[in-house]
């Protein structure tokens, strides 16, 4: 059985091909439109002297710290050997019993 990562880069593949299709993608929709020249600003008035800052706060009391989480519960896996086998599934049938399926299985009549 393989494992998700080698899968998905057989689907996906690793190729040097694909590589100029993204680039250019990348560079056609991240361009932005030329801005506009701005127009020249306005000289600024000679800015007033600052008032002198008030005295800060005392600081706030540290709130208690919150409970650590539990930790979560253990999830049977979504694929692979481990996954939990469904309603429809052989491997809840003892060996020998007939298929729930209504097809028959290969080398059945």
């Amino acid at each position: 059985m393989q494992n998700a990562s080698s899968y998905m880069n057989r689907q996906v593949g690793r190729h040097r091909n694909y590589e100029p299709i993204i680039l250019n993608f990348m560079d056609e929709h991240s361009r932005a439109p030329a801005p506009a020249p701005a127009p020249a600003p306005a000289p600024a008035p000679a800015p007033a002297p600052a008032p002198a800052p008030a005295p800060a706060p005392a600081p706030a009391p540290a709130p208690a710290p919150a409970p650590a989480p539990a930790p979560a519960p253990a999830r049977p896996q979504s694929r692979g050997l481990g996954a939990p086998a469904g309603s429809g599934s052989r491997l809840l049938a003892p060996a020998g019993s007939p298929s729930s399926s209504p097809e028959p299985r290969e080398g059945e009549d």
